[in-house]
């Protein structure tokens, strides 16, 4: 299998063991290995067998879990570090990171700065500044925006709306460790909270993002899992996340497209994939290149 781009145009594969000079392989959550209710067929099988070859598997997720969080919750649905992965890179794991590292005293300029949380709480997200929460909207110097719960429909729920509205009036800089606009729940698509986060921006309030497809959470997996970029590889199922942001970061992209968000973009559009990211590139206000990924694959099988 050649290992190289043809005149930019989307190039097939069979299978991820036709990639060339890949010791690291990225893997999204969503979409890729989990359905949002069961693994799909196979995966815990490919991953030990690249394992087994020597490759690395670190999963690149925009999940706002933190890594012991996570690591516990997917070895009690049968994933199980050590054995079917090696690394995991939160987007909310880099947001701690960074919170420890006093980024709401950045944004504010206080240190006795107030924080105000729009959606579902992250107790272990916050644990270091549990102390400077508010629950009144009027009394935050910044607010986070969480996530909506399972029960997230394909529309920003009005409440949510009013509450960003009201933070964009007294001017709050708000955070968003997650920002996916959707994600998969078996045939489903759901909203995720980066399209909140986007609503907020879209009125003109000021979003800081953490997750894909910002470079920054590239650069957290490439070193926790102590891999290079040009021997690396990136698996999604999202362009304007996986793709977009692999692309930013010089790694190799896998598109898939027979399971995930872009499954059922595609489905649902009736478009070629060719079409599909020119519309969302033509959305994001990109260029084209900036979506398109080296590869495509149908699912990870």
């Amino acid at each position: 299998m050649m290992d190289e781009r043809i005149d930019n145009k989307l190039i097939p594969i069979e299978s991820l063991f036709d990639l060339e000079a890949v010791d690291t392989f990225f893997f999204d959550m969503y979409g890729v290995l989990w359905s949002g209710q069961d693994w799909y067929s196979g995966v815990k099988d490919i991953l030990q067998t690249l394992r087994a070859k020597g490759k690395k598997i670190c999963i690149l997720s925009n999940q706002t879990l933190v890594e012991e969080t996570f690591i516990r919750l997917r070895e009690q649905q049968g994933l199980v570090r050590g054995r079917d992965y090696d690394d995991v890179a939160t987007s909310g794991a880099l947001c701690l990171q960074e919170i420890k590292n006093g980024l709401f005293e950045k944004i504010t300029k206080k240190q006795d700065f107030r924080f105000y949380v729009v959606g579902k709480q992250n107790p272990a997200l916050f644990e270091p500044i549990r102390q400077h929460e508010t629950l009144v909207l009027k009394e935050a110097d910044i607010v986070y925006i969480g996530a909506f719960g399972k029960e997230g429909g394909a529309l920003l729920d009005k409440e949510i709306q009013q509450l960003l509205h009201e933070a964009k009036a007294y001017q709050l800089p708000a955070v968003c460790a997650n920002p996916d606009v959707f994600w998969i729940d078996g045939a489903e698509r759901k909203l995720a909270q980066g399209a909140a986060g986007r609503f907020y921006e879209e009125i003109g309030g000021k979003v800081v993002w953490f997750g894909k497809p910002f470079k920054e959470i590239y650069e957290y997996a490439l070193k926790i899992s102590d891999s290079s970029a040009k021997k690396s590889v990136m698996v999604g199922d999202m362009l304007t996340t996986d793709i977009w942001g692999a692309n930013r970061a010089g790694i190799r992209s896998v598109l898939l497209t027979e399971t995930g968000v872009t499954f059922y973009d595609l489905q649902t559009q009736k478009q070629s994939t060719a079409d599909f990211i020119a519309q969302q590139a033509r959305q994001n206000k990109c260029e084209v290149a900036d979506l398109t990924p080296t590869y495509l694959l149908s699912r990870v099988k």
